[in-house]
């Protein structure tokens, strides 16, 4: 089987790779808490993810990052941030080594929200500089409201961050590492009175004002969202989608004249 990851190809191989000008995903993601129960090696799913559209694909898979801009949580233990400006150098470096040889359909895998703004940035660099367009795949977005539904067996699912779809990820690829023992439920604070929105915004009637909270300041235990979803069946029916939608966005990309005229 030929193969996927670059980081076991020798330079031969990666020459000969390079020459059919395959797509790359650059995957990325993070180390932070994810609730008392679910390990913080987050990046570990994102990897899992790459391997499996390459594999369908063609695709190569550039080494993970697997540091993420995880500033919200750098007070619950386990979890370890980069500076945004440490992320855009580092993932702009790793993109010019793939351009400088020729390869010209780069994806970012980004299986970190904090990181998509960043991401951002470096792309539309490579566009300026190196006249490429890039393309990005989010994992966690790649399913759909029915599918959670199905995954689940109920509808609107209360998922979120400390709960929800990352533990039932966690248990279908990695269960000696799950701790269900120390499952907690939410428990969200209010700010002054007024109820919290999100990560950074609070209710002022029907809009919303925004405060930039820590996550201790929302969840004291990291969790937000409906503990009671966890399940290694639903995490393997979401997988299997985000797999399927994956490779059918790279299939797409590997097709797209990425050179900007």
């Amino acid at each position: 089987m030929a193969k996927v990851r670059l980081a076991q190809m020798t330079w031969k191989e990666a020459e000969e790779a390079y020459a059919a000008n395959p797509v790359v995903l650059i995957p990325c993601a993070s180390i932070e808490q994810h609730g008392p129960a679910t390990p913080v090696g987050d990046f570990r799913i994102s990897e899992w993810v790459a391997d499996q559209i390459a594999e369908r694909t063609g695709a190569i898979v550039a080494p993970m990052l697997p540091y993420g801009y995880s500033e919200m949580f750098r007070r619950f233990p386990g979890t370890i941030t980069l500076q945004p400006e440490t992320v855009k150098a580092v993932m702009y470096d790793v993109v010019v080594s793939l351009v400088e040889h020729g390869l010209d359909h780069l994806v970012f895998l980004c299986g970190h929200n904090g990181n998509m703004p960043i991401l951002d940035q470096v792309a539309r660099q490579v566009r300026i500089e190196y006249g490429i367009r890039m393309g990005c795949i989010e994992p966690f977005r790649l399913f759909s409201t029915a599918t959670m539904a199905e995954a689940y067996g109920r509808e609107n699912a209360a998922i979120g961050h400390g709960s929800d779809p990352i533990m039932s990820f966690n248990m279908h690829l990695f269960p000696d590492d799950c701790r269900l023992d120390l499952t907690e439920q939410e428990n969200r604070n209010t700010y002054e009175g007024m109820t919290i929105r999100g990560s950074t915004s609070v209710a002022l009637g029907d809009v919303a004002g925004h405060i930039y909270f820590d996550t201790l300041d929302i969840a004291p235990n990291g969790v937000i969202g409906d503990v009671s979803t966890f399940s290694a069946e639903a995490g393997g029916k979401l997988l299997a989608h985000v797999v399927d939608n994956g490779a059918a966005f790279v299939n797409i990309f590997k097709q797209h004249d990425t050179r900007i005229q």
